[in-house]
């Protein structure tokens, strides 16, 4: 599904980059104010962009203790991109829009 870590390539998407290997993420040019866990998630949904992923997948996948915790990162992610670019998907998770990211 999605590779974490230092040897995992940058993930593009629009005016989106994610670069692990560098724990940096930029949009429209600018640097994204984000953790590392918040990088990892973006990471993750940019590299599933065609598909929903639920709060426990994602939960799961960034080894957190609490699905829940997944909520407040989006909504931080959020804040730093745009609503419209992660959306919900109503009682089966999130998505990252690469149309409204320009891509």
């Amino acid at each position: 599904m999605f590779m974490m870590g230092a040897d995992a390539a940058p993930v593009q998407i629009g005016h989106l980059t994610v670069d692990l290997a560098s724990y940096r993420a930029t949009f429209e040019g600018r640097d994204l104010q984000v953790s590392t866990t918040e990088l990892e998630l973006l990471a993750m949904l940019a590299a599933n962009s065609r598909r929903v992923l639920s709060r426990v997948e994602l939960a799961a996948a960034l080894r957190l203790t609490r699905a829940r915790s997944v909520d407040v990162m989006l909504t931080r992610l959020r804040h730093e991109l745009g609503r419209e670019f992660l959306r919900n998907v109503r009682g089966r998770g999130w998505i990252l829009d690469p149309a409204a990211l320009g891509g």
